[in-house]
């Protein structure tokens, strides 16, 4: 189903993102299958907006274009 999902998405030249994922197997198949984007509690666990902002935080600042 997974692959079914993502072949329709790329053939009409849409992004795939798969929510929900929750363990190592999953984010594999959806790796396997060239799945674009996911979020889901094997990634990241929900959090406020202070969490958010550590997380951008400690990404530093944005690249300058030349």
């Amino acid at each position: 189903l997974v692959r079914n999902f993502v072949e329709l998405a790329r053939a009409h030249g849409l992004e795939t993102f798969a929510e929900g994922i929750e363990d190592q197997d999953q984010l594999d198949q959806l790796q396997d299958e060239e799945c674009q984007s996911g979020q889901g509690f094997l990634l990241a666990r929900p959090t406020n907006a202070g969490g958010i902002e550590q997380l951008f935080g400690n990404l530093g600042p944005p690249p300058t274009s030349p």
